[in-house]
């Protein structure tokens, strides 16, 4: 092996390395943002009536927010699941498309 085909490797290799840490991320979007909002919530509840009714949309705007990240998380899904046969020449497809949806 030359020393060019090594450096191709070696790139290669971290490009790979980086779609799988991408992916990871695509895949705990939905999770971790889905905790920042109960928390958020919860935050809220704990706070007392008077302080509540000076923030009378949160309510709204939480659930709002919950739709949007619903709405997100489905379409990183949808990338993901549309992209994955064109990843690393369809090596590992069924692995990326089963761990994104298992997460779920």
């Amino acid at each position: 092996m030359s020393h060019g085909d090594k450096d191709v490797d070696e790139e290669l290799e971290q490009d790979r390395e980086h779609f799988l840490k991408t992916l990871a991320s695509f895949r705990f979007f939905g999770v971790h943002m889905r905790k920042k909002v109960e928390r958020a919530k919860s935050y809220y509840n704990s706070l007392p009536v008077s302080q509540k009714s000076l923030v009378p949309e949160f309510e709204v705007h939480m659930r709002k927010v919950e739709d949007c990240l619903s709405h997100n998380n489905d379409l990183i899904h949808k990338i993901v699941e549309h992209s994955a046969p064109d990843i690393f020449n369809g090596e590992h497809v069924n692995q990326l498309c089963f761990n994104f949806i298992e997460t779920e």
